[in-house]
C-alpha cells in the first residue's frame, strides 16, 4: 500500500486482480487467451497510472522542500530529502494510544492526547524541600585541554534528530549533513570561547 496512489489507480489495480483471478480458474485455452490479453492491457495502464501518481507525489514533495526552505524549516527539508532519497523512517509514527489503552488514528485525537500529557507532567507543583546535593570527595579526571576538531565531530554526531531550533534557526540534521565540515566552522569559535572562558549570551538559549 501506498498512500500516495490515486482512487483511479486503486480501481484499475483490483480490475487487474480480477481478471488475474479469472485467468487462474479459466480451464478454456480460447478464453484463457482473450483474458491474457485483457491482463496486458490493464497492466499497461496500472503502470502508466503508477508513473503519473509517483511524479505527481514527488513534484509535491518538491513543492513542500521549496516553502521549507524559504521559511528556514530545515528539520523538514532533512525529512522531505531523505524520504526522496528512500532511506528515511518517520520515527513520530508511532501508535498513540488514550489512557484507556484505546488507539487513536485521527490527528486531531492524537495531538489532543499529547497535549493532555505534556500538560499532566509539565504543570506538577514544586517541591516542598529541596534536595540536598554533597560536594564531591575529589574532582573527576576531567580533560580541559581546547576542544580538538574530533571532539567537535563526534558531538555533532551524537546530536538528536527531529528537536527544534535554537534563536540561529539551525537544526541537528544541518551540522549531521557533513559533520566534517561543521567542525571546521566551528573549531575556531569553540576554541576562543574556551581560552575566554566566555560564551555568548544567545548560546545560553
Amino acid at each position: 500500500y501506498k498512500e500516495w496512489i490515486s482512487q483511479e489507480a486503486w480501481k484499475k489495480i483490483e480490475e487487474r486482480r480480477g481478471i488475474k483471478k479469472k485467468i487462474l480458474a479459466t480451464k478454456s485455452e480460447r478464453l484463457k487467451h482473450q483474458q491474457q490479453q485483457a491482463y496486458r492491457e490493464i497492466d499497461r495502464d496500472v503502470k502508466k497510472m503508477i508513473r503519473r501518481d509517483k511524479q505527481k507525489r514527488l513534484e509535491d514533495m518538491a513543492t513542500l522542500a521549496e516553502d521549507a526552505a524559504c521559511k528556514g524549516d530545515h528539520g523538514t527539508l532533512y525529512k522531505i530529502t531523505k524520504q526522496v532519497c528512500g532511506r528515511f523512517r518517520n520515527s513520530t509514527e508511532a501508535p498513540t494510544r488514550n489512557k484507556e489503552g484505546q488507539l487513536l488514528t485521527s490527528e486531531f485525537e492524537k495531538e489532543a492526547r499529547w497535549t493532555e500529557h505534556f500538560h499532566e507532567i509539565l504543570n506538577r507543583q514544586a517541591p516542598e524541600t529541596e534536595p540536598i546535593i554533597p560536594e564531591a570527595e575529589e574532582d573527576l579526571d576531567v580533560v580541559t585541554t581546547v576542544p580538538t576538531r574530533q571532539e567537535i565531530i563526534r558531538a555533532i554526531k551524537s546530536l538528536k534528530n527531529n528537536k527544534a531550533p535554537g534563536p540561529d534557526g539551525l537544526n541537528a540534521e544541518l551540522f549531521k549533513a557533513d559533520p566534517e565540515l561543521a567542525a571546521e566552522v566551528l573549531l575556531p569559535l569553540l576554541t576562543k570561547a574556551w581560552k575566554e572562558k566566555e560564551i555568548p549570551e544567545e548560546w545560553n538559549e
